[in-house]
């Protein structure tokens, strides 16, 4: 009751700083996250609109469809050497008895790196001989403007580092499998999952040294050991998401628009841009090894996008900030604390830092919660944030697939996913791997063993873990995907607002002006002209100006046009390839000549290509040729042709000629019509 109150009563900023002095009563109710109904936003705010202006649909392939739309050639690379037992094997059966120790075949490993192959096979011995081969398709994981920062705020460096090549596939032969590979000069990472459970390749490390030349294979359902990276929490929601469900649940909602058995569908391809920061200690647990650190989040990244991507949800890496050697976030013994820091510090640097951020930590396990989210459904604002703990081993020992569950569990909080065990959803709890506040308004039974979806506790000690390939699963899946759809297609700032398009006719050439009032990430304009009907086709591009606040113009003349209607638009492109479409509202009519007219030729002087341009008022018979100062003839262009009425262009190209002064003639029903031109080369 006093939570509620406080939610009621406080915003979000006073909550947080007043929810920090009732640790107690959160440790309570561990486990949860607190969700409140506001009937007053209406749930059709979540339709699926769509602009009138298109945009390119260029949405990440589930790994499945990325291996088998691929038209590469496939390279099978033996890149593990065979198993070696070393005194380190024996130490690491406490973790597992079931794990595969290999070592790298560096030369394939530097040819990867150098080659970058498209498509590979990858096989990877397991602990009883057997094989699996992975299916892989490289993939980038970045946005074309991604950044890295090593410093403090304000004395940040750009740097650069080893991005590592990425691939993502199945495993073959396995139906419904995933996987994700990073490899780096140095080392490799990487994480599969199948129904049999989740596989992690990567480095037993040393101190401060991360990546050596020590490998494991294994399934993380072999492991001796718990995961303790599993409860999280929530500050806030967003409360159109569950209006939108409570109105579902009580049937009174479209099944149209939130379909609980099929997976709505993405119908913009913005990629949600991710920014990342990791407090200091994050790069003194990788040996104070700034690249190795920069590296590892690459890896991370592409394992979490991955999971995204096997749900159709589009998310690229955007910007990365490693403080160093020290960070304002102080020692806290809650990760609420880091999180309330850290979105004071970022929220007002949003969208242009990313659409959501991470605030990264490896400070020892937390007795409450170790990750957390400042609201459900953050992307339209003002909540962006969440943090989590990061464990890139235990004890020396690769747990990359504990990381990526809780970095993508937090993340789905973000893009629109409450946790499934909570009563909002159709029908009540999705699974009942854990009982807690959440669960209790409508469920009061025990435990029940399973194995879960991201959005579940399903890794805690009554569950049977999570399962990546099944994703989010279906509703909560298509929670984000809503979302995801909200936020394109009403969130977004218009990449340009267009405040004139018009046209001026010069005889047979068409100029076309435009301005805008705003530009956001504008990479420019595809000017696309239709003729008599006929289908749009590009003409030419202009070039924008990025991002601006301040009118801009623009103009572009089509020269020479034939008779003819004619209709114009624009293609405005983004950075990331997303277009609109801007229409001339009206077409242009290019009529016939009044009589005949001979042109000078464009340029003047030339070398070695010109053109000469020339108009008819009615049908004829048509010649056009070129003489030298001598009057010989050096070239017949056209001879003895009908033409239509209309306007004329026709290209010479005086390449095999000498420099000087040349005479084009053109013969039009046997009247001459002459102009001379110079050729300097």
């Amino acid at each position: 009751i006093i939570l509620i109150k406080i939610f009621k009563e406080f915003n979000m900023k006073k909550y947080l700083q007043s929810l920090i002095t009732i640790s107690g009563l959160i440790i309570l109710i561990s486990s949860s996250a607190f969700f409140l109904s506001n009937s007053d936003i209406k749930n059709e705010r979540f339709s699926s609109q769509v602009r009138e202006s298109k945009t390119s649909f260029n949405l990440p392939l589930k790994p499945s469809e990325l291996v088998k739309k691929s038209q590469s050639s496939e390279i099978r690379i033996e890149l593990f050497e065979p198993e070696i037992q070393t005194d380190n094997s024996n130490s690491l059966k406490n973790i597992s008895d079931k794990i595969s120790h290999f070592t790298l075949n560096k030369n394939n490993l530097q040819f990867i790196n150098e080659t970058k192959p498209e498509k590979i096979l990858l096989p990877v011995k397991n602990y009883d001989g057997s094989e699996l081969i992975l299916e892989l398709v490289r993939v980038e994981i970045f946005h074309n403007e991604f950044k890295a920062f090593y410093g403090a705020d304000n004395s940040k460096q750009q740097v650069n580092f080893d991005k590592g090549v990425h691939y993502r596939g199945i495993i073959k032969n396995y139906k419904n499998s995933i996987a994700a590979i990073s490899i780096f000069k140095e080392g490799i990472m990487g994480l599969m999952s199948s129904e049999t459970g989740n596989f992690v390749i990567g480095p037993v490390s040393e101190k401060d040294k991360y990546f050596t030349d020590q490998y494991v294979f294994y399934n993380d359902r072999d492991l001796k050991i718990k995961n303790e990276l599993v409860n999280c929490a929530v500050t806030e929601q967003q409360e159109i998401l569950y209006d939108f469900l409570e109105k579902k649940k009580n049937k009174s909602h479209s099944h149209n628009h939130f379909p609980e058995s099929d997976s709505m569908v993405i119908n913009c391809s913005t990629p949600v841009k991710i920014y990342m920061e990791a407090r200091y200690d994050v790069l003194v647990s990788f040996g104070g090894d700034l690249g190795t650190t920069l590296s590892y989040m690459a890896g991370f990244f592409n394992q979490m996008a991955t999971i995204y991507a096997n749900e159709s949800i589009p998310i690229v890496f955007f910007q990365y900030f490693v403080w160093g050697p020290a960070d304002p976030y102080g020692n806290h013994q809650d990760i609420l604390t880091y999180l309330s820091d850290f979105n004071s510090l970022r929220a007002g640097s949003f969208p242009a830092i990313g659409d959501l951020g991470m605030f990264i930590m490896t400070r020892p396990i937390f007795p409450s919660f170790n990750g957390y989210a400042i609201q459900i459904g953050g992307l339209c604002g003002p909540g962006r944030t969440c943090a989590q703990n990061l464990m890139a081993s235990y004890n020396n020992f690769p747990v990359y697939s504990w990381t990526v569950s809780l970095a993508t569990h937090e993340l789905g909080h973000l893009m629109g996913s409450v946790h499934t065990h909570s009563c909002v959803w159709p029908g009540g709890p999705i699974d009942k791997c854990v009982v807690t506040a959440e669960t209790t308004p409508c469920y009061n039974g025990a435990a029940v063993p399973q194995v879960g979806t991201i959005m579940s506790y399903c890794q805690a000690p009554n569950g049977l873990g999570i399962d990546f390939t099944l994703g989010f699963g279906t509703l909560p899946g298509n929670a984000i995907r809503a979302h995801h759809n909200y936020w394109c297609n009403n969130c977004q700032a218009m990449p340009v607002e267009l405040i004139s398009f018009s046209s001026e006719i010069y005889n047979n050439n068409v100029v076309l002006n435009w301005s805008t009032a705003v530009e956001l990430n504008n990479s420019g304009f595809d000017i696309e002209r239709s003729y008599n009907g006929d289908d749009y086709k590009k003409i030419n591009f202009i070039q924008g100006n990025g991002n601006s606040n301040s009118q801009l113009n623009y103009t572009f003349t089509d020269k020479n046009l034939n008779s003819g209607l004619y209709k114009y638009r624009l293609k405005q492109i983004d950075y990331n390839g997303n277009f609109e479409y801007f229409n001339l509202d009206n077409s242009v009519s290019i009529g016939t000549p009044g009589k005949i007219t001979l042109n000078q030729n464009y340029p003047n002087p030339f070398n070695p290509v010109t053109n000469i341009s020339f108009e008819i008022s009615s049908n004829a018979k048509i010649s056009l040729k070129i003489y030298d100062l001598s009057g010989k003839l050096i070239n017949t262009l056209i001879s003895d042709i009908e033409y239509n009425s209309g306007y004329y262009s026709i290209s010479f190209n005086g390449s095999n000629l000498s420099s000087g002064i040349y005479f084009y003639n053109l013969e039009v029903n046997g009247i001459s019509y002459i102009k001379k031109m110079s050729l300097i080369k």
